[in-house]
């Protein structure tokens, strides 16, 4: 596999096009075990906010992800900014 982000994704939109959400939840749990990668939790936050249209949820997975940062590679300023900034578009 030469890219498995593809793979993923496209499990995951297989799941939302079929309403499994909370199977799609699972398969963002298990990237994120696999890589904290902030596209990933940008997306799983994106997801929850439109596809789930739960937004404590949503939130949730924004406070995850900056803490996540903050406090586990605290020289990713950049990544901590995307997170921030997404979220204040959400709020």
């Amino acid at each position: 596999m030469d890219m498995p982000e593809n793979v993923w994704k496209a499990y995951i939109d297989t799941e939302i096009g079929l309403g499994e959400y909370g199977r799609v939840r699972e398969l963002y749990k298990r990237l994120l075990q696999r890589t904290k990668h902030v596209k990933v939790w940008l997306s799983y936050a994106k997801f929850e906010a439109e596809n789930a249209r739960d937004a404590d949820l949503s939130r949730l997975v924004y406070q995850d992800a900056y803490s996540h940062f903050r406090q586990n590679d605290p020289e990713l300023k950049e990544e901590r900014l995307l997170i921030l900034e997404n979220w204040l578009k959400f709020e």
